[in-house]
């Protein structure tokens, strides 16, 4: 899969100012208060279960829920994790307007996930819409699970992750991505 892209629950966020109304600048705070520094990490460490209350052991298995149970319980971990937040609204979203304005495209398949059951949808349309035109190739659907797609419902999407992985083969040649059964491969991913 090193040459294809695969984002979960997201969209450019260079893309997200102009879509936004006042409904969605309100529902999408989250970010805003993201940028603050160490209130974040203060909020998340004060109760890291509580603020990743969605994830069960019964949804990812044991062992998986255990690992993330002690990663969440590590300032160090939050702190990285706030800090790729931070990234994405700064240093990524100027990069990626960079690239917009340069005509640059991710020319390999892009498969998309997102949350069903989040708002990423209701405020922004098909995000598969989005990422063309960020991407020349992209596929995806919407997986049942709240914010948290791979902790929240793995087994659907491991089984997308491998489905698309069997269906794009390497780079033949440079700016060449070929796809096993042609048009298949696109709606087999485009649900």
């Amino acid at each position: 899969m090193g040459d294809s892209f695969t984002p979960a629950n997201t969209s450019p966020l260079a893309f997200v100012p102009c879509r936004a109304d006042r409904l969605a600048i309100r529902a999408r705070l989250v970010p805003l208060v993201l940028l603050q520094a160490e209130k974040p990490e203060r909020a998340i460490n004060a109760d890291p279960k509580a603020w990743y209350r969605t994830i069960r052991p019964d949804l990812m298995g044991e062992e998986a829920y255990a690992d993330l149970m002690t990663a969440i319980h590590s300032p160090a971990v939050i702190h990285r994790m706030i800090e790729d937040y931070r990234a994405g609204l700064t240093v990524d979203r100027k990069d990626e307007l960079q690239d917009r304005a340069a005509g640059r495209r991710i020319a390999r398949p892009l498969l998309g996930h997102w949350s069903t059951r989040d708002d990423l949808e209701y405020f922004f349309g098909d995000p598969r819409e989005i990422w063309r035109l960020w991407a020349t190739n992209v596929t995806g659907h919407g997986i049942d699970s709240g914010h948290h797609v791979a902790e929240e419902n793995p087994a659907d999407l491991a089984n997308s992750l491998q489905l698309f992985s069997a269906m794009v083969e390497p780079l033949a040649a440079p700016g060449g991505v070929k796809a096993r059964n042609g048009d298949n491969a696109k709606r087999a991913t485009d649900r």
